[in-house]
């Protein structure tokens, strides 16, 4: 396959727009929403020819199905806040941990462990991260151990079931494996990369915590929902859950159910409560961002260059080694640009090679786990640090590089080596 010198200088500016994409996402200069910046992206691609308008189209109608999902996770987050059922769930860790914040630190990472397998690490972001902030802020307690702590613990959780991510339905769509291979293989592998991204955070972390009880500061927390709109979302939550195993068992896509989900939340609501507010304050731009990415994706995809050296990495088969070695590369690429367009790139390459089938188990590993080794690995980081800026707070760059670039490689390889041998 030849590949000529504007094919090169396209992939260097559609990278490039990408890097710069994530970094304004997540900084937000000239207070410009987040969305915003990946549509002057895609159109600055467009401009200057690194993406050609096929390309965006197919990548845009390719987005229709995640779409479908943030719609989903961002109407539930509303039917949330309103009944107060996550605050109900969050009144508890705080009561489990005695007012003790290492004590809170360690109940948040287990709850986001829990959310991120049974409803997506982009679930724990738009869900979780959002509500466990604003009780921080109450409490006077640092969001950055929190921060760091619930970004890597949710993508090394990722890994645990197919619905726990959508690149994982994604990787197995296109490899055509068995949910029943990606359970005995991958989920146990994963429960071990999930305790060592653990430990290692809250080793890391919990030092900067102050010691003892933190009384809650400024206005009370208001009493949580108890009451059958609460027991409704609760139910349809767990519905969804069991939906969507059902659906990723039968290689269906999940964003329509959890639309679905998120539609029956907000008319559970409306014929309960007597009122018939819209479901507001939920950062609609975030769909926008969502699309964006998935069109500057598929440019990336579609890229000769790092397709051919994906297929590259894989020609020497599928040994156990070139399994280690084709997560590792995924890992890497995954920090660098982005752990969907690195699914697309590497699941491209492979496909080219023949070798898919056998390797696609190591790619879903590398492209959950790799994001821990870089802020911009996962939509999911990105969308916790945006929720970091939007409360006024720093956020805390130097720390999550540092914290990735120990803790992540040591989640990922003992992990890579577990799969490698069970598939």
């Amino acid at each position: 396959m030849s590949i000529t010198s504007g094919q090169v200088l396209s992939q260097i500016v559609l990278l490039t727009l990408f890097l710069l994409t994530a970094a304004a996402v997540t900084s937000r200069p000239f207070r410009v929403s987040e969305g915003w910046w990946t549509v002057g992206a895609v159109a600055a691609a467009l401009l200057l020819g690194a993406i050609p308008a096929t390309t965006a189209a197919r990548g845009l109608g390719s987005s229709l199905d995640v779409l479908a999902f943030f719609a989903g996770l961002l109407l539930l987050a509303w039917a949330l806040r309103v009944t107060g059922s996550l605050g109900r769930e969050l009144d508890r860790l705080e009561a489990w941990s005695r007012g003790e914040p290492r004590r809170l630190l360690v109940a948040v990472a287990i709850a986001t462990v829990a959310v991120t397998a049974l409803l997506s690490n982009d679930a724990a972001a738009l869900l979780f991260a959002p509500e466990v902030f604003d009780r921080l802020q109450r409490r006077g307690l640092p969001l950055a151990p929190f921060v760091l702590t619930m970004a890597l613990t949710a993508n090394a959780a990722s890994a645990l079931l197919p619905i726990s991510n959508p690149v994982n339905l994604l990787i197995l769509d296109r490899s055509h494996i068995a949910l029943s291979s990606y359970l005995s293989a991958v989920t146990p592998a994963a429960l071990v990369g999930v305790l060592i991204t653990v430990a290692g955070c809250l080793l890391l972390t919990a030092r900067h915590l102050p010691q003892g009880g933190a009384p809650p500061t400024g206005r009370p927390v208001p009493a949580a929902g108890r009451g059958p709109r609460a027991r409704g979302i609760t139910v349809l939550i767990g519905v969804l859950v069991l939906t969507d195993m059902g659906f990723a068992a039968a290689r269906l896509p999940i964003g329509p159910p959890t639309l679905v989900a998120g539609l029956s939340a907000v008319l559970l609501l409306w014929s309960t409560g007597g009122s018939r507010e819209a479901p507001g304050g939920l950062g609609w731009s975030i769909l926008a961002l969502v699309a964006g990415f998935s069109v500057l994706a598929s440019g990336v995809e579609h890229s000769g260059l790092l397709a051919t050296a994906a297929g590259w990495v894989a020609a020497g088969g599928s040994t156990w080694f070139e399994a280690v070695v084709t997560g590792v590369v995924t890992a890497v690429i995954s920090g660098v640009i982005n752990n969907l367009p690195a699914a697309l790139l590497v699941t491209a390459g492979l496909q080219a090679a023949h070798h898919l089938g056998s390797l696609a188990l190591p790619v879903i590993v590398g492209a959950d786990l790799g994001p821990n080794l870089a802020p911009f690995g996962s939509l999911s980081t990105i969308l916790i640090l945006a929720a970091v800026r939007r409360r006024g707070q720093p956020v805390p760059w130097g720390p999550l590089w540092r914290l990735g670039l120990v803790v992540g490689p040591l989640a990922l390889l003992p992990t890579l080596c577990l799969v490698a041998l069970a598939r």
